[in-house]
């Protein structure tokens, strides 16, 4: 035990600089989960996590979702949109970077590879934000332009025909630089 309290002391500086770091994986990782609890209680909000009863039978909730009608349509919209974003982001992504490393100019290859990382520092807030601009039915800017030339404007935001599309998209706009940045390194 002497060894181990020695050994610890020697390095006293690394302990004291892992410190941030439990902090954060106990706060924001492992404080969460606290909440899981939720799922297996027949949660009161005036009573709390703790002083909720139990669910009888322990999987109600489980069961009640399993057997929902929506449970497919959730399931398959899951697995397709992050098939989806997976191959396009990938794709877009290897694309990119082969664009970039084949780019001969120094100076473009740097402006380009700069503005398409920079959305991958906005939060989805703001590029909801922006593809609200792009896309709404009433005023954005693809519905104008089609109105302009007499055409309908489509509603991409509100048909779940065009929502994945959308989704998608946006996503892979989003990410495409920082996963050209990844294959390139």
């Amino acid at each position: 035990m002497k060894k181990i309290i020695n050994r610890i002391w020697y390095h006293k500086v690394f302990y004291i600089m892992m410190i941030p770091g439990l902090l954060w994986f106990s706060i924001f990782r492992y404080a969460p989960m606290y909440g899981i609890i939720i799922a297996f209680k027949d949660y009161n909000i005036k009573s709390g996590i703790l002083k909720s009863p139990w669910a009888t039978p322990l999987f109600k909730h489980f069961e009640y979702f399993f057997k929902s009608r929506y449970f497919t349509q959730l399931l398959s919209n899951t697995l397709i949109i992050s098939v989806a974003k997976l191959a396009t982001g990938m794709c877009a992504s290897i694309l990119l970077a082969l664009i970039l490393n084949e780019c001969a100019s120094t100076i473009f290859k740097k402006l380009i590879q700069t503005l398409t990382y920079m959305p991958h520092f906005l939060s989805w807030v703001i590029v909801y934000g922006i593809v609200l601009m792009f896309l709404s039915e009433s005023d954005g800017f693809v519905n104008q332009m089609l109105i302009s030339l007499g055409m309908k404007p489509i509603p991409f935001l509100s048909s779940p025909k065009y929502f994945r599309y959308v989704l998608v998209f946006s996503d892979m706009w989003k990410e495409c630089g920082w996963g050209a940045i990844i294959y390139i390194a």
